[in-house]
Protein backbone atom coordinates (compact mmCIF):
# COMPACT_ATOMS: atom_id res chain seq x y z
CA UNK A 1 0.00 0.00 0.00
CA UNK A 2 2.67 2.37 1.12
CA UNK A 3 4.48 1.83 -2.34
CA UNK A 4 0.92 2.27 -4.48
CA UNK A 5 1.03 5.49 -2.83
CA UNK A 6 4.28 6.68 -3.60
CA UNK A 7 3.65 5.87 -7.14
CA UNK A 8 0.09 7.86 -7.05
CA UNK A 9 2.22 11.16 -5.62
CA UNK A 10 4.87 10.49 -8.58
CA UNK A 11 2.08 10.42 -10.69
CA UNK A 12 -0.19 13.29 -9.94
CA UNK A 13 2.85 15.51 -9.85
CA UNK A 14 3.64 14.64 -13.14
CA UNK A 15 0.38 15.50 -14.45
CA UNK A 16 -0.10 18.49 -12.54
CA UNK A 17 3.55 19.94 -13.69
CA UNK A 18 4.91 19.94 -9.94
CA UNK A 19 8.43 19.54 -9.08
CA UNK A 20 9.05 15.73 -8.11
CA UNK A 21 10.50 15.36 -4.72
CA UNK A 22 13.86 13.21 -3.72
CA UNK A 23 12.67 10.23 -2.48
CA UNK A 24 14.77 9.88 1.16
CA UNK A 25 16.60 6.50 1.03
CA UNK A 26 15.45 3.46 2.61
CA UNK A 27 16.91 2.75 6.17
CA UNK A 28 18.10 -1.08 5.77
CA UNK A 29 16.40 -3.38 7.86
CA UNK A 30 19.51 -5.96 8.69
CA UNK A 31 23.13 -5.62 8.37
CA UNK A 32 25.71 -8.80 7.46
CA UNK A 33 28.95 -8.34 9.07
CA UNK A 34 32.49 -10.33 7.67
CA UNK A 35 34.19 -13.16 10.23
CA UNK A 36 37.19 -10.86 10.89
CA UNK A 37 35.69 -10.91 14.86
CA UNK A 38 37.22 -11.32 17.83
CA UNK A 39 35.55 -11.96 21.04
CA UNK A 40 35.95 -9.10 23.58
CA UNK A 41 37.44 -10.04 26.80
CA UNK A 42 37.41 -8.61 30.43
CA UNK A 43 40.61 -6.88 32.17
CA UNK A 44 41.48 -5.12 35.06
CA UNK A 45 44.52 -2.43 33.98
CA UNK A 46 47.45 -3.21 36.32
CA UNK A 47 49.34 0.68 34.96
CA UNK A 48 48.31 3.25 32.38
CA UNK A 49 51.52 3.31 30.32
CA UNK A 50 52.31 6.82 28.01
CA UNK A 51 54.63 8.44 25.74
CA UNK A 52 57.10 11.88 26.80
CA UNK A 53 54.28 13.96 25.65
CA UNK A 54 51.48 12.34 28.27
CA UNK A 55 49.59 9.83 25.89
CA UNK A 56 48.44 6.51 26.58
CA UNK A 57 50.22 4.24 24.06
CA UNK A 58 49.61 1.22 26.61
CA UNK A 59 47.84 -0.55 29.31
CA UNK A 60 49.20 -3.54 31.34
CA UNK A 61 46.24 -5.48 32.56
CA UNK A 62 45.55 -8.88 34.27
CA UNK A 63 43.18 -10.20 31.39
CA UNK A 64 40.22 -12.58 32.50
CA UNK A 65 39.56 -16.25 30.22
CA UNK A 66 40.99 -15.18 27.63
CA UNK A 67 42.48 -18.82 25.87
CA UNK A 68 44.92 -17.29 23.65
CA UNK A 69 46.52 -15.74 26.37
CA UNK A 70 47.35 -19.18 28.50
CA UNK A 71 48.27 -20.94 24.93
CA UNK A 72 50.75 -18.04 24.17
CA UNK A 73 51.87 -17.75 27.86
CA UNK A 74 50.72 -21.05 29.82
CA UNK A 75 52.76 -19.53 32.46
CA UNK A 76 51.82 -15.99 32.60
CA UNK A 77 48.92 -16.29 34.17
CA UNK A 78 46.45 -13.01 32.75
CA UNK A 79 48.82 -10.83 32.23
CA UNK A 80 48.94 -8.90 28.94
CA UNK A 81 50.21 -5.55 27.79
CA UNK A 82 47.33 -4.24 25.63
CA UNK A 83 48.75 -1.49 22.78
CA UNK A 84 46.41 1.21 21.75
CA UNK A 85 46.94 3.12 18.71
CA UNK A 86 45.56 5.96 16.49
CA UNK A 87 42.37 4.16 15.46
CA UNK A 88 41.55 2.30 18.90
CA UNK A 89 38.08 3.80 19.94
CA UNK A 90 37.02 4.58 23.61
CA UNK A 91 33.80 3.86 24.44
CA UNK A 92 31.76 3.60 26.96
CA UNK A 93 29.62 0.95 27.11
CA UNK A 94 26.97 1.62 29.36
CA UNK A 95 26.00 5.33 27.72
CA UNK A 96 27.42 4.25 24.43
CA UNK A 97 29.24 8.07 24.20
CA UNK A 98 32.92 7.76 23.96
CA UNK A 99 35.46 8.57 26.50
CA UNK A 100 38.97 10.60 26.45
CA UNK A 101 41.19 7.78 27.51
CA UNK A 102 43.45 10.46 29.82
CA UNK A 103 40.93 9.43 32.06
CA UNK A 104 41.97 5.84 32.25
CA UNK A 105 42.89 4.68 35.90
CA UNK A 106 44.60 2.16 37.85
CA UNK A 107 42.42 -0.55 39.05
CA UNK A 108 39.74 0.50 35.94
CA UNK A 109 37.83 -1.96 34.91
CA UNK A 110 37.93 -2.66 31.46
CA UNK A 111 36.72 -4.90 28.57
CA UNK A 112 38.82 -4.70 25.66
CA UNK A 113 38.30 -5.24 21.80
CA UNK A 114 41.28 -7.01 20.52
CA UNK A 115 42.49 -7.63 16.55
CA UNK A 116 42.81 -10.79 17.89
CA UNK A 117 46.96 -11.33 17.28
CA UNK A 118 48.03 -12.09 20.61
CA UNK A 119 52.15 -11.93 20.89
CA UNK A 120 54.77 -14.89 22.19
CA UNK A 121 56.62 -12.15 24.39
CA UNK A 122 56.57 -11.38 28.39
CA UNK A 123 53.69 -10.54 29.31
CA UNK A 124 51.98 -11.71 25.91
CA UNK A 125 50.99 -8.01 23.95
CA UNK A 126 47.81 -7.59 21.75
CA UNK A 127 46.52 -4.49 19.86
CA UNK A 128 43.52 -2.96 20.46
CA UNK A 129 40.80 -2.22 18.68
CA UNK A 130 38.75 -0.95 21.35
CA UNK A 131 38.76 0.00 25.32
CA UNK A 132 34.76 -0.05 26.67
CA UNK A 133 34.26 1.40 30.46
CA UNK A 134 31.84 1.00 32.40
CA UNK A 135 30.40 -2.69 30.82
CA UNK A 136 27.57 -4.03 30.81
CA UNK A 137 27.01 -7.57 32.83
CA UNK A 138 23.98 -8.71 31.44
CA UNK A 139 21.90 -7.49 28.51
CA UNK A 140 23.32 -6.01 24.70
CA UNK A 141 27.44 -5.69 25.34
CA UNK A 142 29.34 -3.64 22.40
CA UNK A 143 31.38 -5.60 19.80
CA UNK A 144 33.54 -4.29 16.79
CA UNK A 145 31.95 -5.79 13.64
CA UNK A 146 32.73 -5.03 9.70
CA UNK A 147 29.66 -4.37 7.58
CA UNK A 148 29.68 -6.95 4.86
CA UNK A 149 26.38 -5.85 3.44
CA UNK A 150 23.66 -3.43 3.66
CA UNK A 151 21.37 -7.00 4.43
CA UNK A 152 22.26 -10.73 4.36
CA UNK A 153 24.35 -11.55 1.35
CA UNK A 154 26.34 -14.34 0.45
CA UNK A 155 29.25 -12.90 1.52
CA UNK A 156 28.24 -12.41 4.92
CA UNK A 157 29.47 -14.38 8.03
CA UNK A 158 26.41 -13.36 10.40
CA UNK A 159 23.16 -11.01 9.85
CA UNK A 160 21.48 -9.24 12.57
CA UNK A 161 18.09 -7.49 12.25
CA UNK A 162 18.29 -3.40 12.49
CA UNK A 163 14.81 -2.03 13.54
CA UNK A 164 14.07 1.90 12.80
CA UNK A 165 14.02 2.63 16.09
CA UNK A 166 17.80 1.86 16.71
CA UNK A 167 20.02 4.62 18.30
CA UNK A 168 22.76 5.40 15.91
CA UNK A 169 25.85 7.45 16.56
CA UNK A 170 29.25 8.17 15.09
CA UNK A 171 32.31 8.22 17.29
CA UNK A 172 33.28 11.61 15.98
CA UNK A 173 30.24 12.88 16.72
CA UNK A 174 29.21 13.90 13.52
CA UNK A 175 25.00 13.60 12.61
CA UNK A 176 23.57 10.26 10.76
CA UNK A 177 20.73 8.26 10.21
CA UNK A 178 20.47 4.42 10.05
CA UNK A 179 19.81 5.44 5.94
CA UNK A 180 23.26 6.44 6.04
CA UNK A 181 24.81 3.31 7.03
CA UNK A 182 26.78 1.77 4.28
CA UNK A 183 28.28 -1.74 3.60
CA UNK A 184 32.11 -1.98 4.46
CA UNK A 185 32.49 -0.14 7.52
CA UNK A 186 33.50 -0.64 10.87
CA UNK A 187 31.11 -0.08 13.80
CA UNK A 188 30.42 -1.29 17.45
CA UNK A 189 27.30 -2.99 17.44
CA UNK A 190 25.48 -3.59 20.89
CA UNK A 191 24.06 -7.48 20.38
CA UNK A 192 22.76 -9.61 23.35
CA UNK A 193 24.83 -12.36 23.33
CA UNK A 194 25.33 -15.60 25.63
CA UNK A 195 28.99 -16.55 27.05
CA UNK A 196 29.59 -18.82 24.18
CA UNK A 197 29.31 -15.92 21.59
CA UNK A 198 25.66 -17.37 20.37
CA UNK A 199 22.88 -14.87 19.73
CA UNK A 200 19.90 -15.09 22.57
CA UNK A 201 18.23 -12.68 19.94
CA UNK A 202 18.84 -11.57 16.22
CA UNK A 203 18.73 -8.01 17.03
CA UNK A 204 21.10 -4.81 16.90
CA UNK A 205 20.05 -2.72 20.05
CA UNK A 206 22.41 0.27 19.21
CA UNK A 207 24.86 0.96 16.72
CA UNK A 208 27.84 3.48 16.30
CA UNK A 209 29.81 3.89 12.94
CA UNK A 210 33.74 4.28 13.73
CA UNK A 211 34.58 7.01 11.50
CA UNK A 212 38.09 7.03 12.84
CA UNK A 213 41.31 7.65 10.98
CA UNK A 214 42.12 4.19 9.58
CA UNK A 215 38.29 4.23 7.72
CA UNK A 216 40.49 6.51 5.35
CA UNK A 217 41.54 5.72 2.42
CA UNK A 218 45.43 4.43 2.26
CA UNK A 219 48.47 6.55 0.96
CA UNK A 220 51.44 6.01 -0.90
CA UNK A 221 53.24 7.98 1.97
CA UNK A 222 51.31 6.22 4.42
CA UNK A 223 52.05 2.67 3.39
CA UNK A 224 55.57 3.57 2.72
CA UNK A 225 55.74 4.86 6.42
CA UNK A 226 53.79 1.75 7.53
CA UNK A 227 56.45 -0.69 5.81
CA UNK A 228 59.61 1.13 6.98
CA UNK A 229 58.21 0.79 10.53
CA UNK A 230 58.00 -2.97 10.36
CA UNK A 231 61.83 -3.14 9.19
CA UNK A 232 62.49 -0.90 12.47
CA UNK A 233 62.70 2.09 10.70
CA UNK A 234 65.66 1.78 9.07
CA UNK A 235 68.13 4.98 7.11
CA UNK A 236 69.58 4.50 3.88
CA UNK A 237 72.05 6.46 2.31
CA UNK A 238 69.76 7.32 -0.63
CA UNK A 239 69.59 10.50 -3.09
CA UNK A 240 65.82 10.89 -3.03
CA UNK A 241 64.73 14.02 -6.29
CA UNK A 242 61.16 13.81 -5.67
CA UNK A 243 59.54 17.03 -6.60
CA UNK A 244 56.77 16.56 -4.12
CA UNK A 245 58.61 15.33 -1.29
CA UNK A 246 61.15 17.40 1.15
CA UNK A 247 63.01 16.52 3.56
CA UNK A 248 61.10 17.92 5.96
CA UNK A 249 57.89 15.60 5.15
CA UNK A 250 57.12 13.04 8.00
CA UNK A 251 57.15 10.04 5.85
CA UNK A 252 60.28 11.32 3.93
CA UNK A 253 62.57 8.84 5.32
CA UNK A 254 60.43 6.00 4.91
CA UNK A 255 60.12 7.23 0.85
CA UNK A 256 63.77 7.18 0.58
CA UNK A 257 63.93 3.84 2.23
CA UNK A 258 60.80 2.26 0.17
CA UNK A 259 62.46 3.71 -3.05
CA UNK A 260 65.87 2.58 -2.33
CA UNK A 261 64.82 -0.76 -2.36
CA UNK A 262 62.52 -0.84 -5.23
CA UNK A 263 59.59 -1.75 -2.89
CA UNK A 264 57.84 1.54 -4.20
CA UNK A 265 58.78 4.06 -7.82
CA UNK A 266 58.35 7.45 -8.68
CA UNK A 267 56.34 8.74 -11.72
CA UNK A 268 58.21 9.81 -15.26
CA UNK A 269 57.17 13.56 -14.26
CA UNK A 270 59.50 13.52 -11.52
CA UNK A 271 57.20 12.72 -8.57
CA UNK A 272 56.38 10.55 -6.28
CA UNK A 273 53.14 11.37 -4.86
CA UNK A 274 53.01 10.21 -1.48
CA UNK A 275 49.10 11.65 -0.88
CA UNK A 276 47.73 9.96 -3.74
CA UNK A 277 45.20 6.99 -3.09
CA UNK A 278 46.28 3.09 -3.62
CA UNK A 279 44.26 0.72 -4.89
CA UNK A 280 43.90 -3.02 -3.70
CA UNK A 281 46.47 -4.41 -6.94
CA UNK A 282 49.24 -1.50 -5.95
CA UNK A 283 49.21 -3.10 -2.48
CA UNK A 284 49.86 -6.01 -2.79
CA UNK A 285 52.20 -5.56 -5.85
CA UNK A 286 54.54 -3.70 -2.87
CA UNK A 287 54.02 -6.31 -0.56
CA UNK A 288 55.32 -8.90 -3.32
CA UNK A 289 58.34 -6.94 -3.61
CA UNK A 290 59.02 -6.35 0.09
CA UNK A 291 58.74 -10.39 0.48
CA UNK A 292 61.40 -11.14 -1.89
CA UNK A 293 60.44 -13.98 -2.83
CA UNK A 294 62.15 -15.71 -5.58
CA UNK A 295 59.50 -18.48 -5.76
CA UNK A 296 55.96 -17.56 -5.77
CA UNK A 297 53.33 -19.11 -4.77
CA UNK A 298 50.09 -18.16 -6.71
CA UNK A 299 47.08 -19.36 -7.93
CA UNK A 300 47.09 -18.04 -11.96
CA UNK A 301 43.88 -20.14 -12.90
CA UNK A 302 41.36 -18.28 -10.39
CA UNK A 303 38.37 -16.86 -11.87
CA UNK A 304 36.54 -13.28 -11.42
CA UNK A 305 34.38 -11.15 -13.93
CA UNK A 306 36.68 -7.80 -13.19
CA UNK A 307 40.32 -10.07 -14.30
CA UNK A 308 40.94 -7.95 -17.33
CA UNK A 309 40.87 -4.57 -14.94
CA UNK A 310 44.08 -6.06 -13.63
CA UNK A 311 47.36 -4.32 -14.89
CA UNK A 312 49.71 -6.46 -16.04
CA UNK A 313 52.51 -5.40 -13.44
CA UNK A 314 49.59 -6.29 -10.58
CA UNK A 315 48.74 -9.98 -11.96
CA UNK A 316 51.54 -12.21 -10.48
CA UNK A 317 51.01 -10.31 -6.79
CA UNK A 318 47.09 -10.32 -7.32
CA UNK A 319 47.53 -13.77 -8.15
CA UNK A 320 49.89 -14.47 -4.97
CA UNK A 321 46.93 -12.36 -2.88
CA UNK A 322 44.05 -14.70 -3.96
CA UNK A 323 46.41 -17.83 -3.68
CA UNK A 324 46.86 -16.95 0.46
CA UNK A 325 43.78 -15.59 0.36
CA UNK A 326 44.09 -12.63 1.70
CA UNK A 327 41.99 -10.93 -1.37
CA UNK A 328 39.31 -13.36 -2.00
CA UNK A 329 36.16 -12.48 -4.79
CA UNK A 330 33.28 -11.42 -3.37
CA UNK A 331 29.42 -12.61 -3.50
CA UNK A 332 29.38 -10.59 -7.28
CA UNK A 333 32.31 -12.40 -8.43
CA UNK A 334 34.40 -9.69 -8.55
CA UNK A 335 37.86 -9.06 -7.17
CA UNK A 336 37.83 -5.30 -7.45
CA UNK A 337 41.90 -4.72 -8.33
CA UNK A 338 40.78 -0.89 -8.37
CA UNK A 339 38.79 -0.76 -4.89
CA UNK A 340 39.74 1.58 -2.22
CA UNK A 341 41.99 0.10 0.93
CA UNK A 342 41.64 1.54 3.85
CA UNK A 343 44.28 2.32 6.59
CA UNK A 344 43.18 -0.71 8.88
CA UNK A 345 42.81 -2.91 5.76
CA UNK A 346 46.22 -2.18 5.20
CA UNK A 347 47.64 -3.33 8.54
CA UNK A 348 45.83 -6.45 8.68
CA UNK A 349 47.39 -7.48 5.07
CA UNK A 350 50.81 -6.61 6.53
CA UNK A 351 50.13 -9.43 9.79
CA UNK A 352 48.84 -12.12 7.10
CA UNK A 353 51.64 -11.51 5.12
CA UNK A 354 54.25 -12.38 7.56
CA UNK A 355 55.83 -8.88 8.61
CA UNK A 356 57.06 -8.39 11.63
CA UNK A 357 54.46 -5.80 12.32
CA UNK A 358 53.74 -4.04 15.11
CA UNK A 359 51.45 -1.38 16.41
CA UNK A 360 53.93 1.02 16.49
CA UNK A 361 52.35 3.00 13.69
CA UNK A 362 52.57 6.73 12.89
CA UNK A 363 50.11 8.89 14.21
CA UNK A 364 47.87 10.13 11.16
Amino acid sequence: MKRICTLLALLLALLTGLAVPALAAEAPTALGFTNDYTPPFSAVIKEVIRDQDGAVTQLQVEAFGVDMIQQVAPDGGGACLVNVYYDTVYVDERSGVPFDPDTLETGERIVVLSNGMFYPTKPVETLARGVLRNPVPDGPTAHYLTISSAAPGPDAWDSFSLPANTPVNTYSGGAITLADVTARGNVLAWLDLSGDGRTRDETIHRLMVLDTPGTKTLTRGQFAAMLHLTQDSPVVNYLMRYSDVSERDANAEAIRWASNEGFMRGYPDGTFRPDAPMDRQQVVTVLLRAKRISDVRCDTSFHCADKDQIAPYAMEAMEWAYYNTWLTVDGNGLIRPHGRVTVAKAERMLDTAGFSHRPWLPKL
